[in-house]
């Protein structure tokens, strides 16, 4: 091979019919670096979305367990109200910066009365039914 400057063409990476690269095979190319930086984008744009719905189901988890002790107070407050003192009714707590709407009715048959009771939040409902005896 003819030599320039005591290095010959293939030692400085030009071939005759145009320039090449010498292989490296210990580095990464510009394409292996992208794809594995996009695989990485995808896996953690997919962490950030689950993590967004695990906080969006434990603040609904937390306004039901609320609203369930809300309704669970009334209720109590209810079994110990005289029997001939229960009439139909609602009221509304505030818990947390959330307003709870509580109603109940109740239905008399002989000596039992039937209260329906629910409670509203969020456009959320629960409801439970109390049954009180004379």
């Amino acid at each position: 091979m003819k030599k320039d400057s005591g290095f010959t063409f293939m030692e400085m990476g030009v071939s005759i019919r145009g320039l090449t690269q010498k292989r490296h095979p210990q580095g990464f190319t510009l394409i292996e670096m992208c794809l594995s930086v996009f695989i990485l984008l995808i896996v953690l744009l997919s962490m950030g979305a689950q993590i967004g719905l695990t906080l969006n189901a434990t603040n609904s988890n937390k306004s039901q367990t609320i609203a369930t002790q809300t309704l669970l107070d009334k209720v109590e407050q209810l079994k110990h109200t005289s029997w001939a003192s229960i009439i139909d009714g609602n009221d509304s707590v505030i818990k947390n910066g959330v307003t709870y709407n509580r109603t109940w009715t109740q239905t008399t048959n002989g000596n039992t009365k039937t209260i329906a009771l629910t409670i509203t939040w969020l456009n959320k409902s629960l409801n439970s039914n109390l049954v009180v005896s004379q």
